[in-house]
């Protein structure tokens, strides 16, 4: 089996379930979706001396996620990126679908918690987004 490289990947972005292709970022350069997990403590205090370690149990799970890319020119792809992900932010779950290049890809029920334009003198137009998973990621 080879090595998925990450050349081809692209986003997805939209309201639909699943998204419409209402917004195709080809122009993304990254993504990653990084997951955590709550560790509860039940550790319970004894009468036997062996209870000198705490004891945990698996509580809930979250992702994470960001995404970043070049604005490739045509104010189509500003507008979209700005109605469905910025606008979006304060009350909207966005849905995205992260591609990679094997044509393999997550979906995931977004919040989008931060939005960014760069624009530098000397450098290209760049953006970048934030978001936090709501709910189960469906892999494929």
């Amino acid at each position: 089996m080879g090595t998925i490289m990450g050349k081809s990947g692209y986003v997805i972005a939209g309201m639909g379930k699943p998204p419409t292709a209402t917004l195709s970022v080809d122009c993304i350069d990254s993504w990653s979706l990084a997951g955590a997990g709550d560790a509860i403590e039940t550790t319970s205090f004894g009468t036997t001396a062996a209870v000198i370690f705490k004891t945990f149990e698996a509580g809930l799970k979250s992702l994470t996620g960001n995404a970043t890319g070049n604005m490739d020119g045509t104010l189509s792809v500003l507008s979209t990126i700005m109605n469905v992900l910025f606008n979006s932010a304060a009350s909207s779950v966005v849905n995205l679908v992260l591609h990679m290049n094997s044509g393999h890809h997550v979906s995931v029920a977004s919040i989008i918690t931060g939005f960014t334009i760069n624009d530098a003198v000397a450098d290209k137009v760049t953006f970048g987004f934030d978001f936090t998973v709501s709910g189960q990621p469906v892999y494929v």
